[in-house]
């Protein structure tokens, strides 16, 4: 409960006598068991606002100015009936205004004619009560109302705004004048000669000349004002740096000013005091302020005399002035200032949007800055890649050359192989037709020997010309060579980013005509930029530790600004069989690429609140491997089951189904789902992650022996091609039970599964969620519901999850 103290001195019971009582007695009778939002104090009455919305009153209620039947004077505060529920008030000279809490105003008054509470229709919902000779009153969209109170029959309601300096913090209206602080704390006037003329007669006490619009306070120029206060003729003004500025009439010393001269040019600043002020308060003949020390001080000759102090009590946190009396609140905080409650959520609120917007603007400009630097550093690369494209050229000019020289000596070397196999078989032949005649075989054989060393001269010819063509590419290699240690391995790395730019563009371009053409709504976010970092962008992340590793890849988590996750693919990862062929090898190696890149281009188009969120992927240089950054999350299902609340595992099992069914609806079987691969961020939202084994639902077949055996269906089990997306509706059921179980499920085996044996589970799961859990793990596909419909039974029987 609140133990808000108030004391007050005596309302007057006439107050036309002029008189101030100077004892300070506790404010009695206050509603006991209740917490206040604020007081606010009119000419003579009070209103006092407790947070159950019900309202407390006491003073002068002549003709109903607070809001009772048939009472003039309450002694005591005393609840308001007939109102319904207040979220903010403000009492001012014959009129008290009451906010409701559906942000309407409502009126007491001594105007009213046939009602107790009459409506003030402004048009839009109302967050700001204001003014004191009228009233004032701020709407939702910032706009401002005047309701002249002195012309009821003429229902006169006058907008003003919109202004440059936005949404009012204050308003303050006198007989003459009225004074505006905007939210930065400048001080704008206005005449209301133009309005209600007949208000002005025998009082020449307005501020600003005769004006019908808001113009700038110059006396407060360079003052950033708080608070303003005031009643009649006489205003007092706390600025932000806790000084007092005062103005207006001084007759019964209410301006602090000993001599009692009035100050009516503009404001001056109260330097008699040196200390800080922290609140002011001012009624028809006397002001007050709070130091910093809670000491109060009054003015007027009807309460202090200056010739010895202006201290009238000790222990203030705030204070309110009626015209003869005033209010002190004792106990800290003080209390909401009357009438701003709505409008400071409204200006909370918008204050907070700038600041975010302001950092959004910051940002922006930091990535242009960026973005200018890649653009001059790839200018650089080009500049750097034409240079060497050029030397390449050349050498494979000079290679061009040498194989041409080298065909030309091979088809010599051709002609005179044919030659000798001509000439070999002409000898055959007379070696078959002279078998008899042995001198001619001598004869034949002779000239096959003199033919046999013409061919060795041959050879030796051949010799010579090989040993210079094998010395000319000694010498272009040591060219090559030295070419490239020169260029610091770049040739080499052109070929090696060539081949892989080649295999990439392949495995993207077959990926991507794979999703788009299949009528895969992943293609749908055509307009999602691709974010490509560079290697030196990857080395520059600082490495935390590492995540986890699996057969192809690892997670690293990684900073720079906050943390990341960084899924590197792992060129070391082993295929189980070493006496694979190299063949085998690097097919297997490219299918590890592809699903690499399969996975980066599956999450960087899928968009949902529970996908883990990928921000773009390294292809990697000669040195490293791809990688991708991802958003980082603490933990996953399996490591935090035992530390989970009900409202929790009910959010994680709504969460999955609203993930898988998007991912569905996006044409994507997981074939995966696991409690490992339910990521969890700092709030313990779903992150589904791990797309590495994903395909396309719309795909004819499927390839075999993929997921984890723990969580396959039976159809993946029974190694059938033509599997649906049901097999993740499948995996999801178990993994509901694993949450259901706290981590401890009972064992189903696949085969019972198979054979329809009865699926026992524990007893103390709901009947509502054995059902679905069982509907989850039906042996026919077609009898398992979708994501969605899991989703939309989920959210209408809310009642039937796990208590909260």
């Amino acid at each position: 409960m609140n133990d808000h103290k108030f004391l007050s001195t005596k309302i007057v019971l006439n107050p036309q006598i002029n008189f101030v009582e100077k004892k300070l007695e506790p404010v009695i009778h206050l509603p006991a068991r209740k917490s206040f939002c604020c007081i606010s104090v009119g000419s003579n009455h009070c209103a006092l606002l407790c947070t159950d919305g019900t309202v407390y009153g006491w003073g002068h209620n002549y003709d109903g100015v607070i809001g009772y039947n048939n009472m003039t004077f309450l002694t005591k505060p005393t609840k308001i009936s007939g109102l319904p529920k207040i979220i903010d008030l403000k009492a001012g000279d014959i009129f008290t205004l009451y906010l409701t809490h559906d942000k309407q105003v409502l009126m007491a008054s001594k105007k009213n004619k046939t009602k107790k509470f009459m409506k003030v229709d402004i048009g839009e919902p109302a967050v700001g009560l204001f003014g004191f000779v009228d009233p004032w009153i701020v709407g939702e969209s910032g706009l401002f109302y005047w309701y002249d109170l002195y012309n009821p029959e003429n229902k006169g309601i006058r907008k003003f705004g919109p202004y440059s300096f936005g949404v009012p913090k204050q308003i303050l209206s006198i007989y003459n004048s009225v004074i505006l602080i905007s939210t930065s704390g400048e001080a704008f006037s206005m005449s209301m000669k133009s309005y209600r003329p007949e208000q002005l007669l025998g009082r020449n006490l307005e501020y600003v000349s005769y004006t019908d619009h808001f113009v700038p306070v110059e006396s407060l120029h360079d003052v950033k004002v708080k608070k303003i206060a005031g009643m009649y003729d006489h205003f007092l003004v706390l600025s932000e740096d806790k000084k007092l500025y005062v103005w207006g009439g001084n007759k019964e010393g209410q301006l602090f000013f000993e001599d009692k001269i009035c100050m009516y040019k503009g404001f001056v600043n109260y330097e008699i005091y040196n200390g800080s002020v922290i609140d002011i308060a001012a009624g028809d003949i006397l002001s007050a302020f709070i130091d910093s020390s809670g000491n109060v001080h009054v003015a007027g000759e009807k309460l202090c005399d200056f010739s010895t102090t202006t201290l009238f009590y000790k222990g203030g946190v705030s204070v309110h002035c009626g015209s003869y009396f005033l209010v002190i609140e004792e106990e800290n905080p003080p209390l909401s200032e009357a009438g701003t409650i709505e409008l400071r959520k409204k200006n909370d609120m918008i204050s907070k949007l700038n600041q975010n917007n302001l950092v959004s603007l910051e940002q922006i400009q930091q990535l242009k800055l960026l973005n200018e630097e890649m653009k001059k550093i790839l200018t650089e690369k080009e500049l750097e890649n034409r240079d060497i494209q050029e030397r390449y050229s050349q050498l494979q000019k000079v290679l061009e050359d040498n194989r041409n020289q080298n065909e030309t000596i091979l088809k010599e070397l051709d002609d005179e192989r044919n030659k000798n196999r001509i000439i070999q078989n002409e000898l055959e032949d007379k070696r078959n037709k002279n078998r008899i005649i042995q001198k001619e075989l001598e004869d034949e054989r002779n000239k096959n020997r003199i033919i046999q060393k013409e061919l060795e001269d041959e050879r030796n010819k051949n010799r010579i010309i090989q040993k210079e063509l094998e010395d000319e590419r000694r010498k272009s290699k040591i060219d090559k060579d030295l070419f490239v240690k020169e260029n610091s391995g770049k040739n080499k790395l052109i070929q090696e980013l060539e081949e892989k730019m080649a295999q990439m563009e392949t495995t993207i371009e077959s990926l991507k005509q794979e999703k788009f053409d299949s009528g895969s709504n992943i293609g749908n976010n055509e307009d999602t930029p691709m974010k490509i970092f560079s290697q030196d962008e990857i080395d520059n992340l600082h490495q935390i530790q590492s995540l986890g590793r699996g057969e192809t890849s690892e997670v690293i988590q990684v900073f720079q600004d906050k943390y990341w996750a960084l899924k590197i693919l792992n060129p070391q990862s082993q295929i189980q069989n070493d006496t694979i062929k190299d063949k085998d090898k690097d097919e297997f190696d490219f299918d590890k690429m592809r699903r690499f890149v399969s996975e980066y281009e599956i999450m960087s188009q899928i968009k949902h609140p529970n996908i883990l969120k990928t921000y773009g992927i390294c292809y990697g240089d000669e040195n490293h491997p791809p990688s991708i950054v991802l958003s980082y999350c603490p933990t996953n299902l399996k490591d935090c089951i035992t530390a989970l609340s009900n409202e929790e595992i009910n959010q994680i099992i709504i969460e999955i189904c609203s993930g898988m069914s998007h991912i569905h609806q996006c044409g994507i079987i997981h074939r995966d789902l696991k409690p490992e691969n339910i990521l969890l961020d700092f709030n313990n939202h779903v992150q589904i992650s791990d797309f590495g084994i994903s395909t396309l639902s719309n795909d004819l077949t499927h390839t075999l022996n993929i997921g984890t055996l723990e969580y396959m269906s039976p159809e993946q089990y029974c190694e059938d091609e033509h599997y649906t997306s049901k097999v993740d509706v499948y995996a999801f059921g178990l993994i509901a039970l694993y949450l259901l179980t706290r981590g401890s499920p009972p064992k189903i085996k696949l085969s019972d599964v198979i054979k329809k044996k009865r699926i026992l589970l524990p007893s103390n799961i709901t009947e509502f969620f054995k059902t679905m859990i069982l509907s989850c793990l039906s042996l026919n596909p077609n009898d398992r519901p979708s994501f969605s419909e899991l989703l939309d039974l989920l959210l209408s029987n809310q009642d039937k999850l796990l208590p909260i």
